[in-house]
């Protein structure tokens, strides 16, 4: 299961990415994952993180934890479980854009 200990930066997790882009997306993502999201705007977020996840070729599953970790942590009240499969189902329909990259494991601050 991914934590927050275990997701890193996104520079750790697509080594491929310029310095640049990478800190570009780090910063998008970040704002994605830290902002409150109450009801009414929750759905919309879901499908925001999830399709940004989606797209830059991360796996389906890890998408559904994301944003379950997002939702548990953001969301007032959280999103029910079925929901955000949901949401990922409905994000996973569309290609991804990067789906070929080298994966890095995921980096903790614990050795």
């Amino acid at each position: 299961m991914v934590t927050e200990q275990k997701l890193g930066t996104l520079g750790d997790v697509f080594p491929e990415r310029t310095k640049t882009d990478t800190q570009k997306k780090d910063s998008t993502v970040s704002r994605l994952l830290s902002e409150y999201a109450p009801e009414g705007t929750r759905n919309d977020r879901a499908a925001s993180i999830a399709g940004t996840f989606h797209g830059w070729g991360v796996p389906d599953d890890v998408v559904l934890e994301l944003l379950a970790l997002w939702s548990n942590a953001h969301c007032d009240p959280p999103l029910p479980l079925r929901e955000l499969q949901g949401v990922a189902r409905s994000v996973a329909r569309y290609p991804q854009k990067l789906t070929s990259f080298e994966r890095k494991p995921f980096q903790t601050s614990e050795k």
